[in-house]
């Protein structure tokens, strides 16, 4: 996508579960009229003392995309945009 224009994000925002988690989104599905991510987070490889932090995990899109963007996560489908 670089080189493109862009306008439009959606974002997913939120708490991670514990201290040190990373998270992001990836590209589930791809339709006409939609298009749906999974919100992946990844656990430190050892603990890690601390609150967990708060996210904002942001997909940008053209500004002539305009299909609804949904992400999934562990409570399931949220609609972005």
């Amino acid at each position: 996508m670089v080189g493109f224009p862009f306008e439009g994000s959606g974002e997913a925002t939120g708490t991670f579960p514990s201290a040190g988690c990373r998270g992001w989104l990836q590209l589930d599905s791809e339709t006409d009229t939609a298009k749906t991510y999974v919100l992946y987070v990844e656990q430190p490889d050892a603990p890690v003392a601390g609150t967990p932090a708060a996210f904002t995990l942001k997909e940008r899109y053209q500004a002539s995309d305009t299909r609804s963007v949904f992400v999934r996560d562990a409570t399931g489908v949220q609609q972005l945009h």
